[in-house]
Formats: C-alpha cells, structure tokens, sequence
C-alpha cells in the first residue's frame, strides 16, 4: 500500500501547514476537513486536514495519531474561504478554519435530553388509587392526578410545576410503579416558540422594483456578483431581500442573511419565518446544544435560510444561491478578536469562490 501524506493546519500563530504520515488503519478516515490529533512540540494537539497526498520531499515526517470526527467539518467551499480569510488577514489557516466551526460542534454537543414521565395505572383504578395515596402522600396524589389528566408527556420539572411539588413526590410515584420514566431527544430549536403565519409578498414600489430587478438579472446569470441596496430605514429594502430570496429558494437554492447582533430581534426573524418554511438562526445569544443543532441542520440542505450574525458566514450551506449583508456600514461586522476579519468583505469573497450573488 503506497504511503499517504496529509497536510494539517494548526490553530497556531504560524502560516505554514504541517506535514504527517497517515498510518495504515486511518487511511480511510482522514480527509479534508476533518479534524486530527497529531503531536506537536511534545505533546498532542488537534487541526484539520486541508490536503492529502502520496509523496512529501521531508525526511522525518511524524505520524497522525487519531481522527477526531466522524465526518469532515469543513465543506470544500469553506476551505477555501478561510484559505482566502489567512492570507487576506494575515492569520494561520488554523485560526481561520477554527473560527468558522461552532464551539458546540468541535466539543461535540450533542442533541439534549430530558427525563419525561408518563402514567402507568389503568384509567379504571386511578381514582381508588389517588384516594388511597391521599392519606398517605397528598403530594403524590396530587402529582398523580395531574399526569393522568394530560394529554402529552411532561418533563418531571414540569408535572412538578403543575402539580405545585418538588420532584421528590414524583420520584416516590416510580418507586411505587405508578409512573414510568423515559429519556427524550429534546427538538432544541430556538425558532420553535416563534409563531409565524405565512405573509404574501407585498406590492413593490417603483423603486422597490428596479432594485429587485437588479438583484434577479444578478442571479440568473449565474456568477458572482455585487448588489449595493442604498435606501433610508423604512424605504422598504427587507422587502426586497424577503423577495430576492423566496425566489432562489423556489429554484432550491438558500440564502444566508446577515445583519447586525442588536437587530436579530424575534420580531425581526419572524418576518422570514413568514415567507420560508426552513429558516436557522446564529447568534451569540443560543446554547451550544442550539448551535450544534443548528450548525447540522444547516449542512443537511434542511435549511432555505440562514439569519445571523458576522459568523453566519460561515454556515456550511450546501447550495448557496444569494448573500445579504443588511446594513453593511455597521461596526458589528469587524471581529475584534484573531481572525480579525470583516464579515461584509468575506460575504462577498465567499460569492467571487462560489458564484453567488
């Protein structure tokens, strides 16, 4: 079997990538994109695969020790744009790539669970067995009522809740085989509780008009373009954007919307809720078990559009039809911090890469 070489970047201050052999029994695991461990300077450390190859000019080239993922992180396309990002902001490969992952997805955040609890006495004996544990156990009774009543299964915080207990009294009913406990997955979407009924498109003004038009020439060409919007705060451009993307989605294609942090109100996600019916949210303000959820829900081609902040940039959206940068001039969109990036000049070298308006 010839030998494999992969080239690995590291979250280090240094530009260069670093070289190591794969052994035999990883050769079907490392990939671009994927994450590896690998010794450096006399310890262990974790990068991510860029490249591979079968020959290297180095004479002492040290092996790969492990794969971190099951599944590259990085798509192809997001490999060149943080390529793009380290040399146009003069930071390593590593710290580029780092970036655009998810903390939740690189500590590998799993979907939540929570403990549900469900009734097990027959219907015909729960008003015998509510009066016998009355005497004994008021608060039991009373748990006991209360999940019987319901028409859904309740976590055992929220019978508590309900019941006016502690999950004390709840516990008891397991023990007496009363009720049964299940673990959940638990559907962690923040956009779950946002009620949205379907809006029409509006009217376009003359001007809303010619503008749009603009933007629709733009994708049907099919190659990378640049769309400046110009308009005064209620000229009607959201409206524009809400269009421009309901009709890439009709050509299944999806969108990513960034905007400044302080204004991915709910009221403000909600009006693309109105018009898609998979819209994923990035924000500071999710979990890690959000981000992750949604990180993957994004990847899988489930999502038509992605709202979000600066790093919403970075989704890993498979078929990328139309970025929009609203309010551009907004300081929110420099990362202070390495990679010190501008979200609005990634936006648009992420559609020069992928021929996205």
């Amino acid at each position: 079997m010839p030998d494999a070489f992969a080239e690995v970047a590291l979250n280090i201050a240094v530009e260069r990538t670093f070289t190591y052999r794969v052994p035999a029994n990883l050769r079907a695991l490392v990939e671009p994109g994927r994450r590896v461990r690998v010794p450096f300077r006399n310890r262990c450390v974790v990068g991510y695969c860029v490249a591979l190859s079968d020959s290297t000019e180095l004479k002492r080239v040290l092996d790969v020790a492990g794969v971190m993922d099951k599944e590259p992180l990085v798509s192809p396309q997001i490999l060149k744009l943080t390529r793009w990002l380290a040399e146009h902001y003069c930071c390593s490969w590593g710290q580029a790539l780092d970036a655009a992952v998810p903390a939740g997805v690189k500590r590998g955040a799993q979907q939540r669970t929570e403990t549900m609890v469900q009734p097990t006495a027959a219907t015909g004996d729960l008003r015998a067995t509510v009066e016998e544990l009355e005497n004994r156990s008021p608060k039991q009774a009373r748990a006991l009522e209360v999940l019987s009543s319901l028409e859904h299964e309740v976590t055992v915080q929220e019978l508590a809740r309900l019941a006016g207990c502690t999950t004390g009294p709840i516990r008891g009913l397991g023990k007496k085989g009363l009720a049964k406990f299940v673990r959940r997955k638990v559907i962690d979407d923040p956009l779950l509780a946002l009620q949205a009924k379907r809006q029409l498109p509006l009217e376009l003004e003359p001007a809303q008009k010619a503008a749009f038009n603009r933007i629709l020439q733009a994708c049907n060409r099919k190659q990378a373009a640049v769309v400046l919007v110009h308009g005064v705060t209620g000229s009607g451009k959201t409206e524009i954007y809400l269009q421009a993307i309901g009709e890439v989605v009709a050509r299944g294609q999806g969108a990513i919307v960034l905007g400044p942090e302080i204004s991915l109100t709910p009221q403000a996600v909600r009006r693309f809720k109105e018009r898609c019916d998979r819209v994923s949210v990035r924000h500071s303000h999710l979990t890690e078990s959000q981000r992750g959820e949604q990180w993957r829900h994004i990847r899988s081609g489930r999502t038509q559009v992605v709202v979000g902040a600066r790093s919403a940039i970075f989704a890993p959206m498979p078929n990328l039809g139309l970025i929009v940068v609203d309010e551009e001039y907004d300081s929110s969109f420099k990362q202070d911090a390495v990679p010190r990036y501008h979200a609005r000049d990634v936006a648009v070298a992420r559609g020069r890469l992928e021929g996205t308006v």
